[in-house]
């Protein structure tokens, strides 16, 4: 095997983050479709689902069109691979977290931030003392707000820029990738609550909506590996049908 392009281009926390929510998106819209199974199907995992649904129509508890389509889409996705879910799962958690700036940035906060760069680039006449592509790239995906921070990124930081220059961009940073810290707290600094003031509490509706997911995600993370913690159980030859078990008994 030869790699052909070993760095076809660079992709900031953003667009990863963007390109898992859209994969996860059309994974579910293709769950909800019958297919054929494919990567060794946990079968157990569909006939438990089809079981809990068969119960709960038996007891009278007959679940609504919404339930019924959230449903077939757990079950769907548990017929892909574990560890790809995995995988998914732990990326979505780490780059969703408040503390990440991916979580709060926007195409639009990136592009205008990589043009004001270049604008103040060309007015400083650094020359070769530019930022190169990979510090550019740190800079969208942390948004360093701090001195300390800014020289983690950029190499020889003091003998490339001036303090002028170094506040400067800091300060350009700070403008166009602000951070969750930056933004007015949620304990009413100006007097309002997470909220208060908005029509029918909007943005507590969006906090409450964004806990109930990040909670999903987690509890289906915690079944994909105790699944996969289980087969590999089984397979070691510790549990039941695993290889041991199939080999005779010496006399």
């Amino acid at each position: 095997m030869r790699v052909l392009q070993p760095r076809a281009a660079l992709l900031s926390d953003y667009e990863v983050l963007a390109l898992l929510k859209d994969l996860e998106t059309t994974q579910r819209r293709q769950a909800r479709q019958p297919a054929p199974a494919v990567f060794g199907t946990p079968a157990a995992a569909v006939l438990e689902a089809a079981a809990a649904a068969a119960a709960g129509a038996a007891n009278g508890a007959a679940p609504s069109a919404a339930h019924a389509e959230d449903a077939d889409a757990e079950a769907g996705m548990a017929l892909l691979p574990p560890n790809l879910r995995t995988v998914q799962y732990e990326l979505l958690a780490y780059l969703s977290n408040a503390a990440r700036p991916a979580a709060h940035q926007s195409a639009e906060q990136i592009a205008a931030f990589k043009a004001a760069l270049a604008r103040w680039e060309r007015d400083e006449h650094l020359g070769d003392a530019r930022l190169t592509r990979g510090e550019r790239l740190m800079c969208v995906n942390l948004a360093p707000a701090t001195l300390v921070e800014l020289h983690c990124i950029v190499e020889e930081l003091s003998e490339r820029f001036s303090e002028t220059q170094i506040e400067s961009l800091l300060e350009l940073i700070a403008t166009h990738l602000p951070r969750d810290s930056e933004v007015p707290s949620s304990n009413g600094i100006n007097g309002t609550a997470h909220g208060e003031g908005l029509p029918g509490g909007a943005a507590a509706v969006d906090e409450d909506a964004e806990w109930e997911e990040r909670e999903r995600r987690e509890e289906e993370l915690r079944e994909m590996r105790e699944q996969q913690a289980n087969e590999d159980f089984v397979v070691e030859g510790r549990g039941e049908g695993a290889v041991d078990d199939e080999l005779p008994e010496e006399e």
